[in-house]
């Protein structure tokens, strides 16, 4: 008999995407950042555009983590013979259903994050480097804009520590 079972293979597969998800923006946050703010040379809106270049990259990797994720998570709550319909009646269903509005809240921080807020800074970034002339105003909101691109980082990572520790409460 094997010991790897497709059940083990599925709860792999969701260990490694929350491991790529999270400490993609972990490691964003506390070493990329860090970085491109001390690397000489960059005027400021040249890391502005290096930094909003690595979300970029990062996005894909972190929807295609969060889409296993998402599916593997289901299968390992089919497994339990999870009541979806019923998921207020036992302990494992509440902490489950918590655990599931946080990442619910963590996936529109995200949207919020990609489609709203890095967007906007883009283009203000955009405009800044097609003007080539230093603008205060511009300026001023670029940089208002990445105060709030890292405050939902920062955001996002806490809440995804919640969900961490939620699942792992699942499994306690």
């Amino acid at each position: 008999m094997s010991l790897i079972t497709i059940w083990a293979v599925i709860r792999w597969l969701h260990l490694l995407s929350i491991i790529t998800w999270f400490g993609g923006m972990v490691f964003i946050l506390l070493v990329v950042i860090p970085l491109v703010r001390s690397m000489p040379g960059l005027t400021q809106l040249d890391r502005t555009l290096l930094l909003l270049q690595v979300g970029r990259r990062y996005y894909p990797i972190a929807w295609f983590a969060l889409t296993v994720t998402a599916i593997t998570g289901y299968y390992n709550a089919e497994r339990r013979h999870v009541a979806w319909l019923k998921l207020n009646e036992t302990i494992y269903g509440r902490q489950l259903h918590m655990k599931l509005e946080y990442a619910g809240i963590v996936v529109v921080l995200m949207l919020v994050h990609a489609y709203w807020v890095n967007r906007r800074l883009t283009r203000i970034a955009d405009q800044q480097r097609a003007e080539g002339v230093a603008d205060p105003e511009r300026e001023r909101q670029r940089r208002t804009w990445e105060r709030v691109s890292l405050g939902v980082l920062i955001l996002n990572i806490v809440l995804s520590m919640v969900v961490v520790l939620l699942a792992a409460s699942l499994v306690a």
